[in-house]
């Protein structure tokens, strides 16, 4: 019985033991440092409503009664 053709495309490797080379699919680095900012930046965020309490009165804007 013949052997069934090498489906390269399947990500089987080629005889070699090893996948062929499709490119870069990752991201590239500077992508990874501003996702990574980002998140930082929302995380701030967060934690200065938290500990802020995301509220504050007319008095604290100077619109308080004199």
């Amino acid at each position: 019985m013949a052997d069934s053709p090498h489906d390269v495309d399947a990500g089987e490797d080629n005889g070699t033991g090893m996948r062929p080379d499709r490119g870069k699919t990752g991201l590239a680095p500077w992508q990874k440092v501003a996702g990574i900012i980002g998140l930082l930046a929302i995380l701030l965020i967060v934690i200065a409503l938290i500990v802020g309490g995301g509220h504050t009165s007319p008095v604290q804007h100077g619109m308080g009664l004199s």
